[in-house]
């Protein structure tokens, strides 16, 4: 099982390391969200920085950001994942993570949009005006 402790402010170098190799990201790859969130459990594993977390009720593994070998990673993820006896769940892919997990694992995930869960933009007036 994937020792995960508690985010803590001295994880902030390490885990904004590993962001910087992510790409383009939704809100929850922020440093500061993920520790103000204050749900976040992180891990780091072959250069990658592993969150485990809970997201409407239920328990996510946020897709690996960083640098090294990320089929180990995900095999180490999905190992955790079965050893808790919980389903493998993971957020946060953008459309090439989606491709590449297909890559690595074909059809052995199911795949759905969660437009609840996507990021929004605000009009500059209805911001004003709230």
């Amino acid at each position: 099982m994937i020792d995960f402790q508690t985010l803590d402010l001295a994880d902030k170098e390490q885990i904004d390391r590993c962001l910087m190799h992510c790409g383009e990201r939704g809100c929850e790859f922020s440093f500061s969200n993920l520790y103000l969130w204050g749900r976040q459990q992180v891990a780091f594993l072959h250069g990658h920085a592993l969150l485990f977390s809970q997201f409407n009720r239920r328990t996510v593994y946020p897709f690996p950001v960083g640098k090294g070998d990320l089929k180990a990673v995900l095999d180490a993820v999905i190992a955790d994942a079965r050893e808790r006896g919980i389903v493998c769940r993971l957020t946060g892919l953008s459309a090439e993570n989606t491709m590449l997990l297909e890559e690595l694992y074909p059809g052995k995930f199911r795949f759905y949009p969660d437009r609840d869960g996507c990021d929004y933009v605000y009009a500059i007036d209805d911001l004003a005006e709230l």
